[in-house]
């Protein structure tokens, strides 16, 4: 049995690896939803699609106030991932 242990750097809430965790599961959920056409979870789903949203642009701002890395190839990478 193996696992994979990553050393985080911070203990903050809300860190990379955390959202990006929650981002993953929330992508099973949506997969999920659609494959099995539950309707009951629909609002479920709706905030789940806001928390994704959410959490993509604070990563996203997190990185450009803590790295000031405004470049243009920046900008495409993050634009085109």
């Amino acid at each position: 049995y193996h696992t994979v242990h990553r050393n985080v750097k911070e203990d903050a809430l809300l860190n990379r690896d955390q959202t990006e965790e929650w981002k993953g599961w929330m992508q099973v959920m949506f997969l999920l939803y659609h494959y099995f056409h539950v309707a009951e979870v629909y609002n479920l789903i709706r905030v789940l699609i806001s928390c994704y949203v959410w959490q993509t642009g604070f990563g996203n701002l997190s990185f450009f106030y803590f790295r000031r890395d405004f470049s243009f190839v920046r900008f495409y990478q993050m634009l085109w991932r």
